[in-house]
């Protein structure tokens, strides 16, 4: 399978730099990524059901609940968006472990041995094939999803992301929340 060289060289190059994160991969960032700790739209899931975090953030329970109501579904839909939630957490998180497990590995390589670069390259390959499963399998997940939903329903979904998307622009414009002029 053809990989992009880009991406190839940026996961080797992430994978060097950071060795520290290391230790956040074990659980120290809510579980992880994907279906682990996180909920259908990369939202991050903190503390426990019902609770924000001591940072004021949602759980997915949280979300899902808030998302249902704005979208208006019904008890058949929520039902289907569980369904469909751990059908989704039970394909992403064995994906997610062994990304990992396979950062890991590249963590603990050698610089100095002789074919240090050749074992950077096949670990990187297999960091791409990992996130390239992971993309698709959320792809079907979004997917999935929208097939639950009304076309009305859609559009609203649709407005709430495009309203998402501009308030982070936004935010990012701003600075991304840092005090500019001190």
């Amino acid at each position: 399978m053809i990989r992009n060289t880009r991406t190839l060289l940026l996961a080797a190059a992430v994978a060097l730099a950071m060795p520290p994160m290391a230790a956040m991969a074990d659980g120290g960032m809510g579980g992880g990524m994907g279906y682990g700790g996180h909920s259908m739209g990369g939202m991050h899931h903190h503390g426990m059901h019902g609770c924000s975090d001591k940072h004021g953030r949602m759980d997915r329970h949280e979300r899902m609940e808030r998302m249902a109501k704005k979208l208006g579904l019904t008890d058949a839909q929520k039902k289907q968006m569980q369904a469909l939630h751990e059908e989704t957490r039970k394909t992403m998180r064995p994906l997610w472990k062994e990304k990992r497990a396979n950062m890991r590995q590249m963590w603990k390589l050698d610089p100095d041995s002789r074919d240090y670069m050749a074992q950077v390259k096949k670990l990187a390959e297999k960091q791409g094939d990992l996130t390239e499963q992971m993309v698709i399998a959320g792809a079907q997940a979004r997917a999935k999803f929208r097939a639950i939903l009304t076309s009305e329903q859609k559009q609203k979904l649709k407005q709430m992301r495009e309203k998402r998307r501009k308030a982070y622009e936004e935010h990012r414009r701003d600075g991304g929340g840092r005090m500019r002029d001190m």
